[in-house]
């Protein structure tokens, strides 16, 4: 180019300017909501469901996100051992303590998550969470992407019932984590 860095300087900051234009715009679209596609949860829509010992409220579906993101609270019983050590491949899970402490294995390490406090759970690592303290504990889950449902624990809960306080069918139990993206730990 001719004129030396003078006439190229104001080429380049029109191009900068333009591709700062363009990646705002596309962050824009690809993060937040069109004004048509937002979804609201109003309180009398949580259903409480129940598995086992343990309540579960669904605050945020993924299908009321587009699939970016499920959120539910839960509240567990002091002194409960609630979940089987699982593990999932197509999300993230972050718990986030309200109330008590609930003590996570994560591959093999405890911690106790109590309010305020956040537990990041990756793809793939075997987990599983009880109550030791003789408080109810209660938390937040938040699931990226948002695939897991409502369906996962009402289906569980089926399953825990039609137990009729004895047994699990281990076999039904499998399937259902299997269905919704869960893997027993061996």
């Amino acid at each position: 180019m001719s004129g030396g860095p003078k006439g190229f300087a104001p080429v380049l900051t029109d191009s900068i300017k333009s591709l700062d234009e363009a990646v705002s715009l596309t962050y824009r679209k690809a993060t937040l909501p069109a004004a048509d596609r937002r979804y609201r949860m109003s309180a009398s829509m949580r259903e409480e469901i129940t598995v086992g010992e343990f309540t579960i409220r669904f605050l945020v579906e993924g299908e009321h996100s587009d699939g970016a993101v499920a959120i539910f609270e839960f509240d567990v019983p002091a002194g409960s051992r609630i979940a089987a050590a699982h593990s999932h491949d197509g999300y993230e899970e972050t718990v986030y303590g309200v109330a008590g402490v609930l003590t996570w294995t994560v591959e093999d390490t405890l911690t106790d998550v109590g309010p305020g406090e956040a537990l990041v759970i990756p793809r793939g690592a075997v987990h599983q969470f009880d109550n030791r303290g003789d408080v109810d504990a209660k938390a937040l889950a938040i699931v990226t992407p948002g695939i897991l449902g409502p369906d996962y624990f009402r289906e569980v809960g089926s399953v825990l019932a039609a137990a009729a306080g004895g047994p699990p069918d281990i076999a039904a139990l499998v399937a259902v984590m299997k269905r919704h993206g869960l893997t027993p730990a061996p």
